[in-house]
């Protein structure tokens, strides 16, 4: 009884590391496993020193390439908490002279972030097992994505609210505002971490690999 309660025990386990196998070779051949690596190859890039991000932004416009360099930009110096802030709405009401802009502000984020969502949708639960460090990215530009819904809807009322305005291709919050930005300032924070997260990530992965070339 012992012996067979071992066998079935070591059958299940063979099956579940089979399948996950078949889940991880299935991911790295799948639109996700592509869309994480050129999202990763478009941070390298981006973030270099000297990097001619005008071409790099238009180059990788379908793999977070615009995004990632506001990111890096607005980022750079750390967390404010009342800003500046990486622009995440273009349409957004301008500081200096103060124009009021109409159309879609969620636009910057639908033509950029929302396209690589639905390459990495079908896979993203996949990133939990985080067994390899391909896997490990799935998971950080899941939640870098997720952040990044989070704050342009957050942006997207403050605007709403005349709260912030954009000058620079910064986001400021507004001169006396003080009150009900604590959602709006949550928001950028944890943006700023899942940011952080993915760029310490994609640096440790070149240092990596750096270190082991042959």
């Amino acid at each position: 009884m012992e012996y067979l309660a071992q066998t079935i025990c070591l059958g299940v386990i063979g099956s579940v590391i089979a399948a996950l196998a078949l889940i991880w070779i299935q991911y790295q051949q799948s639109t996700a496993g592509y869309r994480v690596a050129k999202v990763r190859e478009a941070t390298e890039k981006i973030t270099t020193s000297n990097a001619d991000t005008s071409l790099l932004r238009n180059k990788y416009r379908y793999s977070l390439g615009v995004i990632i360099d506001d990111l890096h930009q607005g980022f750079k110096d750390g967390f404010n908490e009342r800003g500046p802030w990486p622009v995440l709405v273009d349409n957004g009401d301008e500081c200096e002279p103060q124009v009021d802009k109409s159309g879609d502000r969620w636009d910057k984020f639908n033509r950029y972030v929302r396209p690589v969502i639905e390459d990495i949708n079908t896979y993203s639960f996949v990133g939990l097992l985080q067994v390899s460090s391909s896997l490990r990215q799935l998971r950080l530009l899941t939640i870098l994505c997720h952040k990044l819904e989070d704050g342009v809807s957050e942006t997207d009322a403050a605007f709403g609210n005349g709260l912030v305005c954009n000058k620079d291709n910064r986001t400021f919050i507004r001169k006396n505002v003080t009150e009900n930005i604590e959602d709006l300032t949550k928001a950028y924070y944890e943006l700023y971490l899942a940011w952080r997260n993915w760029y310490q990530d994609n640096e440790d992965e070149v240092k990596f690999r750096e270190a082991h070339k042959f």
